[in-house]
């Protein structure tokens, strides 16, 4: 099934139908999430819903957060087969953010799927780094976590000590061979003081430095449909 189709038929549903899965309270970020880790509950919704998707080989990392509406929305973090490589697409796998809505009877199903561009957050306004365009490429691992002991100790050094901050590492997103060092895209869980978010953190394995932050808003992943009320 083709994404444009996809997206396109979620986007008719919304529009047209309301769906009244976008009617209440903010999406909030998942308070201390852990990959490949989910409470029963979202484990079975998960279940339900992606058992639906019919060609795509969807495997779910992190939730990232929920909504309340008439219902729950949930919204993870996944990693997708590629099925379509080529040589500007290599890479054995893609990310996607899939939203899933449970109704309150209990059913899921899958309201949106977006491609989550890591690329997209090498870069931001407050950190430059000039050596952070090409040459990256998608870990090779498929199942299971892709951070060793090695990679959290090197970014455990490399983030800045706060009592009032804690980082936590999600998921290795990719890696770029910079000379004779490495330099690492990793998905980051950030808690301060009670609050919680997520960010892109590129660090250097070697110099156990890191070059750039970038925040991932939950926003970014959704369809704005006020400008069609």
């Amino acid at each position: 099934m083709k994404k444009f189709g996809i997206i396109l038929l979620l986007f008719v549903c919304l529009f047209v139908a309301g769906c009244g899965k976008e009617k209440a309270g903010a999406w909030e970020a998942t308070y201390e999430a852990q990959p490949f880790v989910f409470s029963d509950e979202v484990f079975e919704t998960m279940n339900k819903a992606f058992g639906k998707l019919e060609g795509e080989d969807v495997e779910p990392i992190v939730l990232l957060g929920t909504q309340v509406v008439e219902g729950t929305n949930y919204m993870f973090l996944c990693k997708e087969k590629n099925n379509d490589k080529s040589e500007m697409n290599p890479d054995d796998y893609t990310y996607q953010v899939v939203t899933v809505y449970k109704d309150l009877n209990g059913e899921a199903s899958v309201t949106e799927f977006f491609q989550f561009r890591y690329d997209n957050y090498l870069e931001n306004k407050e950190t430059t780094y000039e050596n952070l365009v090409g040459g990256w490429t998608v870990n090779p691992q498929i199942e299971g976590s892709n951070i060793d002991y090695a990679i959290t100790s090197a970014f455990e050094k490399a983030v800045k000590k706060d009592k009032n901050i804690t980082y936590v590492p999600m998921f290795v997103l990719a890696k770029q061979k910079e000379g004779k060092t490495t330099n690492y895209a990793m998905l980051v869980q950030q808690k301060e003081n009670e609050d919680y978010s997520f960010q892109v953190i590129v660090f250097n394995f070697e110099k156990e430095k890191v070059l750039t932050k970038s925040y991932v808003s939950l926003t970014d992943f959704k369809v704005d449909l006020s400008e069609f009320e």
